[in-house]
């Protein structure tokens, strides 16, 4: 017999939802810019392990710390422009999967 859940304790808390924007646009941001560095210095950069990497570095990070990282690093300092990064980023992703 498959036990009963309720489906409002599967939905994640909005703080948290608001954290894993803040961490997806940091990881995003990043992860770009190290490519560019790569690319222009000539190395390799794997998505796969900057992933692996960031994720245990900054996984668990609250999202005030998030925010304040992502202000001092790329100038976002509120939720809105933090929302506003992640909507341009699914739609350069879009864009290239289009073509």
């Amino acid at each position: 017999m498959t036990q009963y859940t309720n489906a409002l304790t599967l939905c994640l808390p909005y703080n948290e939802k608001l954290r894993l924007l803040a961490l997806s646009v940091l990881r995003e941001e990043c992860g770009r810019e190290l490519s560019r560095q790569a690319h222009y210095n000539g190395e390799k950069f794997s998505w796969r392990e900057f992933n692996q990497q960031f994720n245990r570095d900054y996984g668990d990070l609250i999202l005030d710390e998030l925010v304040k990282t992502i202000e001092h690093l790329f100038g976002l300092d509120t939720m809105e422009k933090i929302a506003k990064r992640k909507k341009q980023h699914i739609e350069q992703a879009q864009a290239r999967t289009i073509k």
